[in-house]
This record gives structure tokens, C-alpha cells and sequence, in this order.
């Protein structure tokens, strides 16, 4: 009766509780909540998990956010509260029964304070327990209480239950839960909904009987909230679940936005539906009297409706019979409470049985996807490892934001349309278009201006394989804009759409606006760290953009991309090719740790700008690339960009209506680094053209801004006489553009002594003597601070972090992958931009965090150097920071070089060229050890200091005394010629630059061909005699060319160089002495053979690449290496553990008999052999290389496909063989058949994802079909 006043309109949440009967099986538990998730539940309360506190992750699945359980620690009992993403509940309190038969949750759902109760009472009459439980339970006052769960008892004898008894009298535990719901004002909404009803919710298979022992159970003024009440049929455990609907104030619907699930596209079936589709609707739509913009946007409407329509007949038509048979199992529940006969008792085991298996076959379906998932990706550097590193954080629901002072709501609408005022005001033109303006700042500037070679560039049409380009190279796996397709549709039909959207783009340059869909976008927020999450300010908007808007910026930018950085001073390293954010750091630590100003005040300025990308104006922005030199027709297709560009807001799952913009550059375009590049450019110019702001000056370079995007550095002398034009600047640029500083946020950070003794009262920045940061980096004014500010604080924070990773059950592979992944690029990134000098003591520590977290704190089993291998050598990969910390610093050595050469570089190589003049650093560098670290010349810059430190450190690590032959010729210390006679400077100018250059193929040059090669006169003969006598005494093996040792290799990687650290790790790697004799002829002692050395080489490639599963790598990685335990070398370890075989008894042991030689493996090794056989087409024998290696012969002159799939096949005997190391009996040939088949299911699936179906079935069809033919098959 009260239930009828509820709106059934609003949406209501959705409450189930179940006794599952133990979660701890797999399948089970795919099962459960594949079930669960059928009834679209908001909030689970779970009894009977069987989960102890190890166990408890198990809950975990893509579709829960919230997790609370009961902290029992043994696989019985269990009560859990599951919540699902993106329900608003806020806790503030959780009470866990220690016995494991309930969890108490308090907090907020909707603004509305609950106490969520989860219970499992005791099986026997217990009162006591009860009145326990609810003395737990917070102030019922202030709270309104939602208790669900498995009571074990009935609470209405002759209602609830399908027996009749003599004696129809309440428990104890009855008559104490009826006497609490009437005292705290409880009532069970079902019981009121159906006050004359019979209906259980468990079937007693002892009894034969039916009882309603489950319950929701709720605070009296909920029940007008009520919407639903009911139980379901009771299939996969002896309960039923009880479903409640309520629906609270202030909750809505979230909207359902459609997407097209990629991997549908996998499917042949589905592709072959969707190209027919396409097909189709072009035959009869594409006229010429149809707009290109309406086909393209009716075609993207019919085929998602086509899809929806496809999607939803599969999910019918797979629901269908699992909907039957429970209908069916309901049915005969009542009829059999009602007359409990045989038949109906066999009819309904039956049903369940039926209901059961078809659910076990789906849950095994879907672990068996999962598995391949984990098969393919399991403990890669990948997402996946990602994921299972990611400290679990809150669930990013946005429970209440500030509408006013003191103000805050928590209704879902009010929240999105505050996000949508926000942004709407966010993104509304706050300056004129007073063109004049804009015109005058820019004709003040001597703005650059393209090449005409640069302008035609952007000035030719649109061609479809420059649209075909941008598709292929977009990377997949991002979410797809408001219509929903992602651009792996356009990737798969490709050939088909890609016409279709050039004439959708010439038709939009033609008009000057874009389809509707093409100018919308979403905006997701999620909360920036140590923010306030009531602020809309304190959420980091996310744009997704259409993936056809996407294709044509990408288009664009491709043509960009080649000639930004001709008209973007070098000041500006962000996302401008071939510049890197290392630049900028490299320069300030020159100018921090170079000789200050004993006449000047010299200050660092780090501004803050606000929303910097959100506030470009766009008559600002498209006068800017107009005097930049930017073609009309270029300009053109930047303005049709931003005609109409429209935004919606999605918040709590809903979406705003859509808002229109009117500047800012786009979130998620291709092209709007460099159009944000190219805007705050003019204010760059400004800023270094005005005298009147002075720059800090070292050597011949004076400094003034350094920018990474949006991020603004100044380097000021005079701050006080400077500053009142900086902020002229500032102003009349953020009049005309919309940039904006936040000047009470901005940080100054005085320099000198002088800078330090100014008080700084009367400018608007705050002052920060200590340190700043910049690009993620901790800036201090000493090399000791900066050091404690970075390495020693991310040293600390990686012990803490492996520690928290070490309790996750990753293989030795996957720890090595989880450093390579994580740790790696933290430090990489420090060594790439800070240039300090690190002792090796401070790596030996960094070694031992490491080395505890992938041995997971146990003795090491093999030497670190074999793990730091590159796969292709045997190894795992194992970093090696101190050879990145080398590399990393030696890079810049190079860029050293190619400027020394060249005269090309960034302003930082010049400044640390000239910093030790008239001595070049370069001739430090290549001087035989010792290096005079501690030469007048280095004092002068502790950046150049430290990097030859560095250096000297990783020659005396490799003792590499010698001179390089990249000693220069000119400004050379060791070469005293050098630093009277100028001459050489002419030497320099022709190409002369190394002492390597004066050398051929065939050894030290002549002076006559110097003389023809390089136009020097012939009374440069006494030079050349000087030269010559200095590679004499210099380069060893003169005359003949100085060797290409470990120096000449890492300092001629020439800059820029992509990927250039990993290059010289490489080289550095490669460089240290390892050998795998002894390992080999272990192996060689007990198969009984020399193996030569091309068969050894591919048992070395063969270790990860015998297959696709990295676990399954690391097998055959322990195999080669030796690392199991025979019992001989256990017996030497454990004195009462016997030498001999398990299954022979022979003794002593080896690895070669216990893998191979063993009597008692003959036959299972025998039928293998005949199975490989099957795989190659040729007769194979049984032979140790295959068995132990999986490496055939040469002579048997197997195909590629053929030797692979050998060597997956015997990986997979070698594993059954360790599985059963112990055993005393050897494995079968059945369950290697069994594992085999398995495999190649799984890599059937891998295959079939990349197309691959036909390489699939030429590789494995011979072996498949032999396996039908055997008898057990």
C-alpha cells in the first residue's frame, strides 16, 4: 500500500542480495556474477563468499567500483557489499564482523546518510547474536538503515514456510528480530507488498522444503521510496536473490551513450554484416543531388543503428534460453512447495542441471577468452602489468560540488549543469574582435614567416592517401567521441570510407562548416590530485573528439610537422620535432650553475598560466598564422575547424545539453599543440625583442625565455627595473589573446646574492628561495639539494613502492617487466635532466631494493648480468640503471660533438662548448685517463664539471684509458699547436674537425690529399707534421686507423638520433664480457655431443620465441640456464636428499638425463617424436636438441613455420616434465597431447585477432588432423 506512492518515473537503485555458497571456484564465481549482472544491480550483498582476506581481490571485476568484505580469514562464511561504478555512495565507516558474518558500510547515496548491513545469521536459534548485531550498528537516528542478507530464520512461520508443522511457534531469533524491527521502526517491503503471499527463497534438499529465511529489511521511511520488491528462481545456489528497487531524491537515469564495441570487428561474421551494410546503403543513398556532409552523417546513423540491432539480436537470442529454463525452474519451485512429487523433483533437477551447464559452458567461454588475454599479454610491459601496478584509487564519482558560498549539492543534475556553466563560461570569448588591436601588437614584432616552399606545402588539396596516412597511424584503443565509432572501424574498412571522407572534407572547405557531429565533443573531468573535489576548477577536463574530426586534423598536422620549427624560435621545445623538453632543463642548469652576476640581480620567473590552452582567442589566432606566413587555404581549414564547435559535459553518467565554444584550442586535436606553439609564440618574440627587459647573460648568450608548450620560464636581470615591462607585456598579450597569468601563483626564485638581498614586496609573485619545479623537476641553486630533492626522494619512494609490489604473484619476468615498466622511466627521466655526478654506491642500493622485489626476497638464482641480457641474447632485459645513467648522459656528450662539428645544435651545447674556453670540452673528453676533473677551465661550469665526471666514470668502469680519435684538432689542450695557431681553425672549416678525420681506410692521410680533399694551402705542411706527431703519440696502432673501441662507437651516434640512449645502452651492453661456454659444455657433457655453434645461437633466439606466452619464455630461459635443481646438486646442498633419479634410480643425476636421458621418458619422448613428425611432414628421431632446446638440425631442412611449431610443442613437454619433477613417475603423452591442444586454442584465438587464420592452419592443420586419427582422440 505505502509502495504504491512511489514514482515509478524516476530511476530507481537497484539492491540484490544473495547467498552464493562459496566464490573461492573460477567458474563458480564467473558464473555468479555473470548471473548478478544480468539484473543490472547498483549495490550486491553477498553471503557465503568463502573468501579469507588473501582472497578478497577475487571480487574484483571491470563493472564493480566498490568493495567492502567482512574480515574473516578462513574459506568459510563471508559477507560482502558490493557496489557498482559509478553509483555515488560516499562511506565513511565500515564495521566487519571478525567471524565473518557481517559487514556494516555507512555513509551517503544520493545525500541520503545509510547504513548498508550485510548479514549471515547463525543456522541454529541464536537471539543473542542478533541483539549483538544491531548494538553495533551506529545511531539509527541519524542514519536510515537498508539491512539485507541471509537470516536463517523465518520470521512468519505459517507464510514463509512450504512444510506444515505440528507447531507453528517463532524462535527465539524470530521473536528478537520482529521485537528490534518494531523498536528501531524496521519493516521487511516485500512481507507489506505481499502481506498474504507465499514465496521462498530456499529450497532445503535435505527436507524436500521450501522457506523465506532471505531478506531486505529497512527503515520505515524508505518505504514510500520503494519502487520493487522480488525474489528470482533459485538455480546456481540453494537461495534465491531478493531484488529491491528504491528510488531516492535527486537520482537520475544515466544516460546510455553507444559505442561501437571493437571487438565486434574481430569477428569475420560481424565485418562481412557491416561491409554488406555499407555497401548497401551507398548503392541507394549516394546521389549526386545528396550533400556529402548528410550521406556521411546518415550512414554513421544507419550504421550504428544496424549495429545495435545486430548486438541486440545476439545478446536476445543468448539470453533467450537461460531465461526459459529459470522461468521453468520458478515455476515448478511453486508447484513443487505447493505438492512435492518425485516427478517434479526430477523435472526440476533436470532444469537445474540444464541451467547450470549452459552457464558453466558460458563462464567457461569466458575465462577461457581471459586466459588468452593473460596468454598474450600476462606479465608483458603492457596495459595489463599496468593495471595490476596501479595503486587502487577512489572511484572517480563526483559525490557533491559547490553551487555558492558554503553551498554544496549532491543531485546529479545540478552537479553536471554546474560542470556545464562552468565550462560554458570557461570557453566564452572574453576579448573583442577588435582586429585592429590584434594587427597592431603583431606589426610591432618581426614575426618569421614561412618559406614559399614551406606554404605550398599547406596550400595543396586534400589527398585521399594522405587521409589513408592518418587513419593507419592513429593509435587504437582510445575511446571513441560522441558518435561513437573509434578508429578501428576506420581502420578495418578504411578503403571504403576514406573517399567518402575526402568528400566530406572538400565539401566542408567549400562551405566553411563541418557536419554536426564532426564539430562535437564530450568532456570528461577527473579530479587532479590534492585538489578540492567540490570545485569544478579542481578537475582535469578530458575532450573526445570524433575520430572523423580527428582524421582530418591528424591530415593537417602531418603537413605541419615538418615546418613548425622554422618559425618557432628554439626557446620553445614543446611537441616541436626534434627538440626535447631536456633542452630547456640542460640551459637553466648552465645558467644556474655557470658564474653569476657580481653587478646584476638575477632572478628566475616560472609563471603560472591559467587553463593557457582553454583561453586562446581565435581572431587572435587566426591573425597569428596569417603573419606567420600560413596560406589561405591552410588558414581556411583552421577556421572551418573552429566554426561551430560544440562541447557536452558528462558527469555521474549523465551528458549536459550542448554548449557552444567560442575559443580555446581543441582538446584531443592533432593540431593543437602546434597551434598553441605558434599563439604564445608573439608573446615569446616580445619578451626577448624588448631591451628594457633584460635577460641573464652568460658568456656571448643572453638568456630570456624558456617555454615547453604552455610552461614559461624567464631568466631576468634587474628584476626591479625589468619587471613593470614584463608585466606590460603580459597584460597587452593576454588583451588581445586571452592568455592569462596567474600571477599570485607564479614563482620567483632569486639567483645571486644580489638577487637574494632585494625584498620583492611590491611585485605580485611569490618568492620561493628554496627550490622550484619545473617540468617535473625539483630546481635548487646546489648540485647537493638537488640531489635530496630528486634521487634520494625517488630512491625512497621506489623501496616503497616494490614493496607494495612484491605481495602481487607476478613471475621472475613479470617483476622484471613491472621495473622495466615503472622504475625505469622515473630514473630515466632524471638522468636524462639532471647532469650531476651519481657514485655507483648510490646504484649498488638502488640494485639491492631491486634485486629483493624480483627474487620477491629470496636468494638470487642467477647472476644479474645474465638477467640484464637483451631477450635477443638470452637474458630477460633486466635494466641496468647504471648503464642508462651512462647513456642517458653520454647523449648529450654527442650533441657535444655534432655542434663542435656542425655548428648546429641547442643553445645549451654552445654555451658548455664555450664554457672552457680556449681548451674545448671535447679534448677533456678524449684524453687518456686520468681526466683532470678538477683543470681551471671545468670550474667555470659545474653542468660541463659534472658531465666529464660522469664520463670519466664510465671510462674507468670499462678501463678505456686510451685517446679517442675524437680528439679535436683545434682547441685541444694535449695538442698545444692547437691553442696558438689559428690556422687550424681553417683546418676546422674544411671538414678537419677529429683526429679521426685525418685518417683513411688505409691509415694515417697524406699531406697531399689533405691538400686536394680539403683545399688546405702548402704552407699548412708544418701543421700537418705537428698533427701527424700528435696521432703518433696519441692514437694507438698509428699509422693504421685507431680502432672503433667502445668511445668512438657511443660518441659517434650522431645528434639527433632517434632513440639514441637505447642505442649506447645497447652498445654499452654489448660491450661487457660474457660467455656462455660453460653453460654449454655442461649441457654438451650430458646430451653427449658437441652442438655447434649455429644450433647454439638458435638455442639462445629460441628462448623467447618458442612462444608468444612470456611465462612460458621464462621456462625455456630457466632451461638453457640451468637453474633447476637435479637431485645430485641437491643432495650436495641438503645433506638427506639422495642423488638418484625419482623414476630410475640411476645416480648421480643430471639435468641432461632428468629432461632427457632417463629410461623411464623414452616413451613419451617416442610419441612425441611421432607427433612432430605429423607437424614437419618428415620422419624426426628422437633427438636431445629438440627435446631440451626445441631446436632442429639444420640438415633436416625444416620451413620456418614447421621449426616453430616444433619448438611451441616441446616447450610444452619440457613443462609437463618440471611439473612433474618430483613425481615418480614420468608424465603422459595423453595430457601432453591435452596442454598442446590447449595451447593452440589460445593461439588459434591469437591468430584469428590479427588475421592470421591462414598462417594458422598451414602451420598446424597436418598435426590437428594426426591427432583426430589416434585411437584415444
Amino acid at each position: 500500500m505505502i509502495l504504491d506512492n512511489v514514482n515509478n518515473q524516476q530511476e530507481a537503485v537497484s539492491f540484490i542480495s544473495w547467498n552464493v555458497k562459496g566464490l573461492n571456484n573460477l567458474v563458480k564465481r564467473s558464473k555468479v556474477f555473470s548471473h548478478l549482472k544480468s539484473f543490472k544491480p547498483d549495490v550486491m550483498f553477498l553471503q557465503e563468499t568463502h573468501l579469507n582476506i588473501n582472497s578478497q581481490k577475487r571480487l574484483s571485476c571491470k563493472w564493480i567500483g566498490q568493495i567492502y568484505h567482512s574480515r574473516f580469514n578462513y574459506k568459510a562464511r563471508g559477507t560482502a557489499i558490493l557496489i557498482r561504478k559509478g553509483v555515488p555512495f560516499e562511506h565513511s565507516e565500515v564495521i566487519s564482523d571478525p567471524n565473518g558474518r557481517y559487514i556494516v558500510v555507512v555513509g551517503k547515496l544520493f545525500n541520503t546518510p545509510l547504513i548498508l548491513a550485510n548479514i549471515y545469521g547463525p543456522n541454529w536459534d541464536n537471539a543473542q547474536f542478533f541483539l549483538n548485531f544491531f548494538s553495533t550498528l551506529p545511531d539509527l537516528n541519524s542514519y536510515k538503515l537498508i539491512l539485507g542478507g541471509d537470516f536463517n530464520c523465518v520470521l512468519h512461520p505459517q507464510l514463509d514456510r512450504s512444510s506444515v508443522r505440528s507447531s507453528n511457534n517463532l524462535s527465539s531469533a524470530a521473536v528478537t528480530i520482529n521485537s528490534l524491527l518494531r523498536s528501531y521502526g524496521l519493516s521487511d517491503p516485500w512481507r507489506i507488498k505481499n502481506p498474504t503471499t507465499k514465496q521462498f527463497s530456499f529450497f532445503s534438499p535435505v527436507h524436500h522444503s521450501y522457506s523465506r529465511i532471505d531478506y531486505f529489511i529497512v527503515d520505515n521511511q524508505l518505504l514510500p521510496l520503494i519502487s520493487s520488491t522480488k525474489y528470482h528462481s533459485i538455480v546456481l545456489s540453494d537461495h534465491s536473490p531478493v531484488q529491491m528497487g528504491l528510488v531516492f531524491p535527486g537520482n537520475v537515469a544515466p544516460q546510455r551513450t553507444w559505442r561501437l564495441d571493437p571487438q565486434l570487428l574481430l569477428c569475420e561474421h560481424f565485418r562481412t554484416f557491416l561491409n554488406n551494410q555499407i555497401d548497401f546503403f551507398l548503392e541507394i543513398n549516394d546521389t549526386q543531388d545528396v550533400s556529402r556532409g548528410v550521406l556521411w552523417e546518415s550512414m554513421k546513423a544507419y550504421i550504428r543503428g544496424q549495429v545495435i540491432s545486430y548486438v541486440a539480436h545476439r545478446d536476445k537470442e543468448r539470453s533467450k534460453q537461460l531465461k526459459e529454463l529459470a522461468d521453468k525452474i520458478a515455476d515448478i519451485d511453486r508447484r513443487y512447495a505447493l505438492s512435492p512429487t518425485p516427478d517434479l523433483f526430477k523435472e526440476k533437477l533436470l532444469l537445474q542441471t540444464e541451467f547450470n551447464t549452459l552457464m558453466t559452458w558460458r563462464a567457461e567461454k569466458n575465462i577461457f577468452k581471459s586466459r588468452q588475454v593473460y596468454y598474450e599479454h600476462g606479465d608483458k610491459a603492457g596495459r595489463l602489468l599496468a593495471l595490476q601496478l596501479k595503486q587502487q584509487s577512489a572511484e572517480q564519482v563526483i559525490s557533491g560540488i559547490e553551487i555558492g558560498a558554503d553551498s554544496i549539492s549532491r543531485n546529479p543534475r545540478v552537479i553536471n549543469d554546474q560542470f556545464k556553466q562552468f565550462y560554458s563560461t570557461l570557453y566564452q570569448s572574453e576579448v573583442g574582435s577588435n582586429s585592429l588591436e590584434i594587427y597592431s601588437f603583431l606589426d610591432s614584432l618581426d614575426l618569421p614567416k614561412l618559406s614559399p616552399d614551406a606554404q605550398s606545402s599547406l596550400e595543396r588539396p586534400l589527398s585521399i592517401e594522405e587521409i589513408a596516412s592518418a587513419i593507419k597511424l592513429s593509435q587504437t584503443g582510445r575511446a571513441p567521441g560522441p558518435d561513437g565509432f573509434p578508429i578501428e572501424f576506420y581502420k578495418e574498412f578504411s578503403s571504403k570510407l576514406t573517399p567518402i571522407l575526402k568528400s566530406v572534407y572538400d565539401e566542408s572547405f567549400a562551405t566553411g562548416n563541418l557536419p554536426q557531429t564532426l564539430t562535437q565533443a564530450t568532456i570528461s573531468v577527473l579530479l587532479k590530485k590534492d585538489k578540492d573535489p567540490v570545485q569544478c576548477s579542481s578537475y582535469r577536463p578530458i575532450s573526445l573528439l570524433c575520430c572523423d574530426y580527428k582524421i582530418l586534423t591528424k591530415t593537417l598536422a602531418q603537413r605541419l610537422d615538418p615546418i613548425i620549427s622554422t618559425v618557432i624560435n628554439e626557446d620553445q621545445t614543446g611537441f616541436i620535432p626534434g627538440r626535447q623538453s631536456f633542452f630547456n632543463v640542460r640551459r637553466l642548469f648552465n645558467v644556474i650553475f655557470s658564474p653569476h652576476s657580481t653587478i646584476h640581480p638575477e632572478v628566475i620567473l616560472s609563471l603560472d598560466a591559467e587553463k593557457a590552452f582553454d583561453r586562446i582567442e581565435w581572431s587572435y589566432l587566426f591573425a597569428v598564422l596569417e603573419k606567420f606566413g600560413m596560406g589561405p587555404t591552410f588558414c581556411r581549414w583552421i577556421k572551418v575547424l573552429y566554426s561551430t564547435p560544440m562541447a557536452a559535459v558528462r558527469t555521474n553518467g549523465l551528458i549536459s545539453e550542448y554548449f557552444s565554444l567560442y575559443r580555446g584550442t581543441r582538446q584531443g586535436c592533432c593540431l593543437s599543440p602546434f597551434l598553441f606553439d605558434i599563439a604564445i609564440e608573439p608573446l615569446a618574440i616580445a619578451i626577448r625583442s624588448d631591451g628594457r627587459i633584460k635577460g641573464i647573460s652568460r658568456g656571448e648568450i643572453n638568456h630570456k625565455t624558456l617555454l615547453y608548450a604552455d610552461d614559461l620560464l624567464l631568466q631576468i636581470s634587474d628584476p626591479i627595473e625589468s619587471m613593470p615591462y614584463l608585466l606590460h607585456w603580459l597584460q597587452e598579450f593576454s588583451n588581445i589573446s586571452g592568455y592569462k597569468i596567474n600571477l599570485s601563483k607564479s614563482l620567483l626564485f632569486p639567483l645571486n646574492n644580489l638577487a637574494k638581498q632585494i625584498t620583492y614586496e611590491n611585485l605580485p609573485f611569490k618568492i620561493e628561495n628554496d627550490k622550484f619545479t619545473y617540468l617535473g623537476i625539483e630546481i635548487a641553486g646546489s648540485i647537493k639539494a638537488i640531489f635530496q630533492y630528486n634521487y634520494r626522494s625517488i630512491l625512497d619512494r621506489t623501496k616503497t613502492d616494490l614493496d607494495r609490489w612484491s605481495k602481487i604473484p607476478f613471475s621472475l619476468a613479470g617483476r622484471i617487466n613491472a621495473v622495466k615498466m615503472t622504475v625505469m622511466p622515473r630514473f630515466l627521466y632524471l638522468f636524462q635532466m639532471i647532469p650531476i655526478f651519481l657514485p655507483k654506491s648510490y646504484f649498488a642500493q638502488l640494485d639491492r631494493f631491486i634485486s629483493l622485489f624480483i627474487w620477491n626476497k629470496k636468494p638470487a638464482r642467477i647472476r644479474k648480468a645474465s638477467l640484464e641480457r637483451a631477450k635477443s641474447d638470452g637474458g630477460l632485459g633486466l635494466p641496468n640503471f647504471l648503464f642508462y645513467y651512462w647513456a642517458a648522459n653520454i647523449v648529450k656528450l654527442t650533441y657535444w660533438i655534432t655542434m663542435f662539428a656542425d655548428k648546429e645544435g641547442p643553445v645549451w651545447t654552445d654555451m658548455e662548448l664555450r664554457a672552457t674556453l680556449p681548451v674545448s670540452p671535447i679534448s677533456i673528453l678524449t684524453a687518456p685517463l686520468p681526466l683532470n676533473i678538477k683543470a681551471p677551465e671545468l670550474n667555470s661550469n659545474l653542468v660541463v664539471q659534472n658531465s666529464i665526471k660522469i664520463w670519466g666514470q664510465f671510462r674507468k668502469h670499462f678501463n678505456l684509458t686510451n685517446t679517442c680519435s675524437f680528439s679535436p684538432i683545434m682547441f685541444n689542450h694535449l695538442f698545444a699547436p692547437s691553442q696558438i695557431d689559428h690556422s687550424f681553425a681553417a683546418w676546422h672549416r674544411s671538414g678537419l674537425v677529429f683526429f679521426r678525420d685525418l685518417f683513411t681506410e688505409d691509415g694515417f692521410v697524406s699531406f697531399k690529399s689533405l691538400c686536394e680533399d680539403h683545399n688546405l694551402p702548402k704552407s699548412h705542411y708544418f701543421r700537418y707534421l705537428q698533427a701527424r706527431s700528435f696521432a703518433s703519440k696519441f692514437l694507438s696502432g698509428y699509422p693504421s686507423p685507431p680502432s672503433k673501441d667502445l668511445l668512438y662507437l657511443v660518441l659517434n651516434v650522431s645528434q639527433p638520433t632517434k632513440r639514441a640512449i637505447s642505442k649506447i645502452y645497447a652498445l654499452i651492453l654489448d660491450s661487457c664480457p660474457h660467455t656462455w661456454d660453460k653453460i654449454k659444455a655442461a649441457w654438451e657433457g650430458e646430451v653427449g655431443e658437441i652442438i655447434p655453434e649455429d644450433t647454439w645461437k638458435n638455442t639462445i633466439q629460441r628462448i623467447h620465441t618458442s612462444s608468444l606466452c612470456i611465462r612460458h619464455g621464462l621456462i625455456q630461459f630457466k632451461v638453457v640456464h640451468r637453474l633447476h635443481y637435479s637431485n645430485d646438486r641437491l643432495s650436495k646442498l641438503y645433506p638427506n636428499v639422495a642423488p638418484n633419479c625419482p623414476r630410475c634410480d640411476y645416480s648421480p643425476v643430471s639435468l641432461g638425463h632428468r629432461f632427457w636421458s632417463c629410461p623411464s621418458l623414452y616413451g613419451f619422448w617416442s610419441s612425441i617424436f611421432q607427433s612432430l613428425s605429423a607437424i614437419s611432414g618428415e620422419t624426426l628421431r628422437p633427438d636431445p636438441l629438440i627435446a631440451i632446446f626445441g631446436v632442429a638440425r639444420d640438415e633436416l631442412k625444416l620451413s620456418h613455420l614447421h621449426k616453430n611449431a616444433i619448438a611451441f610443442a616441446s616447450l610444452h613437454a619440457r613443462r609437463l616434465i618440471l611439473l612433474n619433477w618430483k613425481a615418480t613417475n614420468p608424465p603422459s603423452y595423453v595430457h601432453w597431447i591435452r596442454e598442446v591442444m590447449l595451447g593452440l586454442a589460445l593461439e588459434k584465438i591469437r591468430y584469428t585477432v590479427h588475421g592470421l587464420e591462414g598462417k594458422y592452419d598451414k602451420t598446424w592443420s597436418r598435426f590437428i588432423t594426426h591427432i583426430k586419427s589416434l585411437p584415444f582422440a
